[in-house]
């Protein structure tokens, strides 16, 4: 704009208005400072509105939930798996008529208590080379200690007498042996023989060679006599007896043991059945001999077997089982397999009424019944000297008086009449 354009511009709006003039057309012609006022001018709008600050949003309201309950986990019962280095022993209680005794207390030595449980069952976790003593009690029964080796080749069985008022109480064990010895059982090639049991005389602890015939078993003796076993299915089993052996040590710890040799033994076999002929499953039975003593357990048709046994005389005896009793059998084994069947029978109960030698009743005595050396039942007369008691012609009667419980020795009894006749009870006793 020339100064005369100026001039005259001035004279018609004047000089501010001039001015407006020249600042609009110098901004228009930078389009930057005219974007910048419009975004001003936008934001101004928004921040007028509400719709932005500059103190940020504010935090949303979370609301509060209250978590599920957990889920009930329902856990068998059922105990941990054993180590690999230990070994599960599992037992049963019965009474002295042969019935399985449910909630006895199994009590093992530095242990927590165990109660048996429906089947009359109790388990024990040991130490492969480990033994130990079990005192076994229930109400009215007489207590009992079991010994018990992980390594026994026997079913562990533990029987409760009747617990009479004069009986006393059950002895503690003799401690358990502290030295062991350690040794590798052959056959009659020399070759290692696998899984054979092994104990020494003076004690009734076990204990089993591995798959290379390697042994450890307690040593309770000064010179001991070492007895292999082993009881195979269908052969004859294996069976051996060491020489003598010094084993005699002031302290325990481990000594090595010269091999033993075992070779083919005899075997015993038969099966158990009642009065009818059928057979009787889960029936303890026991074999004695001079050398060895068995506990095994009849299978599902009646039958057991023990092999590895050396010739001899043995007695096979079963237990009672269920209130049914059997006899012990005699037998000779002198030949490979030898048979041998087992009967059981329903004990036979009745009246007695207890009389001295002059007829007199003997009011309140106690009368105890016994078979094959295990007292079945006891039971206590009344003031007319009548008693219900179990037992048959071979059972053994011990009568004692009542209050001293001195002993009234049997002069006779008749079944039949019903009559148990005694003698004074023995003075000072």
């Amino acid at each position: 704009m020339t100064p005369e354009a100026i001039k005259r511009s001035a004279g018609n709006v004047g000089w501010p208005g001039i001015v407006r003039a020249m600042v609009f057309r110098e901004v228009w012609r930078r389009p930057a400072v005219v974007l910048g006022a419009w975004t001003v001018a936008f934001v101004a709008v928004f921040v007028w509105r509400g719709d932005l600050g500059l103190g940020g949003q504010p935090e949303p309201e979370v609301p509060t939930l209250t978590p599920p309950p957990a889920p009930v986990v329902v856990r068998a019962d059922r105990s941990p798996r054993p180590r690999a280095d230990q070994v599960v022993v599992t037992g049963r209680v019965f009474d002295a008529l042969g019935y399985l005794v449910v909630g006895a207390e199994v009590v093992p030595m530095q242990r927590d208590v165990l109660r048996t449980d429906a089947d009359g069952r109790f388990q024990l976790e040991l130490d492969q080379h480990a033994c130990t003593d079990v005192l076994v009690r229930a109400p009215g029964m007489r207590a009992t200690w079991q010994r018990v080796s992980a390594g026994s080749p026997d079913t562990l069985v533990v029987r409760l007498e009747p617990e009479a008022p004069w009986d006393a109480p059950a002895p503690l064990p003799a401690p358990l042996p502290a030295l062991r010895g350690e040794g590798t059982v052959r056959g009659a090639d020399g070759q290692p023989l696998a899984n054979v049991f092994v104990r020494a005389n003076g004690t009734d602890l076990w204990g089993r060679a591995d798959d290379f015939g390697r042994f450890v078993v307690p040593l309770a003796s000064a010179v001991s006599t070492l007895l292999v076993h082993r009881s195979d299915v269908g052969g004859g089993g294996f069976v051996g007896l060491s020489a003598p052996i010094p084993t005699a040590r002031a302290r325990g710890g481990l000594m090595p043991l010269p091999d033993v040799t075992a070779t083919v033994g005899v075997a015993v076999s038969g099966s158990v059945r009642d009065a009818s002929g059928a057979a009787i499953v889960g029936v303890p039975v026991r074999i004695v001999g001079e050398q060895l003593q068995r506990t095994v357990e009849t299978g599902a048709d009646g039958a057991f077997r023990v092999s590895g046994l050396m010739p001899g005389s043995y007695r096979v005896a079963p237990f009672a089982f269920r209130g049914g009793f059997g006899r012990a059998v005699d037998v000779v084994l002198d030949h490979e397999v030898v048979a041998c069947d087992l009967h059981l029978a329903a004990a036979s109960e009745g009246d007695l009424r207890v009389v001295d030698a002059a007829g007199a009743a003997v009011p309140q005595a106690f009368v105890a019944v016994a078979s094959d050396g295990v007292r079945r039942a006891l039971a206590q007369a009344d003031a007319g000297g009548h008693v219900r008691v179990v037992g048959g012609e071979a059972a053994d009667f011990e009568v004692r008086a009542p209050g001293s419980f001195a002993p009234m020795p049997m002069v006779r009894c008749d079944l039949a009449e019903g009559v148990l006749v005694v003698a004074t009870a023995t003075a000072g006793k």
